[in-house]
């Protein structure tokens, strides 16, 4: 795949799971995407008082999220890790990542 059709490929997936979160109430607050780090990346969503940051290691295949409260800066405080996935020992398909990264920030922000 190309690195035009890679990239596009992400970022029409990302889209899709800010679709399907908005639904809830859920918003991406930030999104960091790292195509020359082995096509990493780094999301925040939630709501006002609860986030959930998942990153993506492109190159170890590693899924992490960490969740929390939402400080006065509106940084996640006290972030305590919630999941943690390896994907390095098979190829695996955005859909796959962001269908479980979609499932843990609704696991996380559904109280708040």
């Amino acid at each position: 795949m190309s690195d035009a059709a890679y990239s596009l490929a992400l970022l029409n997936a990302i889209a899709g799971l800010a679709t399907r979160l908005s639904v809830d109430g859920v918003a991406i607050y930030r999104l960091r995407y790292d195509y020359p780090a082995f096509g990493s990346w780094e999301l925040v969503a939630g709501r006002r008082k609860a986030r959930v940051r998942i990153t993506w290691d492109g190159q170890d295949g590693h899924l992490r999220a960490e969740a929390g409260s939402v400080d006065a800066a509106g940084a996640i405080a006290a972030a305590r890790p919630v999941a943690d996935r390896d994907y390095s020992r098979r190829r695996t398909e955005h859909a796959e990542i962001l269908n479980f990264a979609y499932a843990t920030i609704r696991q996380h922000t559904a109280a708040a």
